[in-house]
């Protein structure tokens, strides 16, 4: 099952006017580098504007997905895998983004990792949906209203 990311996650005002003045700054060094006859400031301009869209571009792009086995993030080109039987619980949370008209929701997923204690916070449109799914996909994780659980005597064993 696949979850996209809530758009309020997406393109806070701080992170849009960050990739904008990227953006505007790698074109900017571009013009400058045109101006003076610089290929490499032309091409560091360039370079700076392109990363500054395709760093947009990702954080628009971010999706979870529930698999058999595991937890995914994707986001643009990379991911994130969480094996089903390392998540440890999920609970609701919350914060106030400086510049953003209201509270921003999100879950997180805390789980084991290498024997260190570790930590998603996801932003899905459908938070109840993926509470649902992982529940579903992994029998032993139980649902306690908003947040899930694992149930200790139902632990894998590996």
């Amino acid at each position: 099952m696949v979850f996209p990311c809530s758009p309020d996650a997406r393109l806070t005002p701080w992170r849009t006017a960050g990739w904008l003045a990227a953006t505007a700054a790698g074109a900017l060094t571009a013009l400058a580098g045109l101006e003076i006859g610089s290929l490499g400031l032309l091409l560091a301009g360039v370079v700076g504007a392109a990363g500054a869209g395709v760093g947009l571009r990702i954080v628009r792009t971010i999706r979870y997905e529930v698999g058999d086995f595991d937890f995914v993030v994707r986001y643009g080109p990379w991911r994130r895998r969480v094996p089903l039987e390392c998540i440890e619980g999920v609970a609701p949370s919350s914060r106030r983004v400086v510049g953003f008209p209201r509270v921003l929701e999100y879950l997180t997923l805390l789980y084991r990792e290498g024997g260190r204690d570790r930590a998603l916070h996801l932003y899905p449109e459908d938070s109840q949906g993926l509470l649902d799914a992982l529940v579903t996909q992994a029998p032993f994780l139980e649902r306690h209203g908003d947040r899930i659980v694992r149930t200790p005597a139902l632990v894998p064993t590996l």
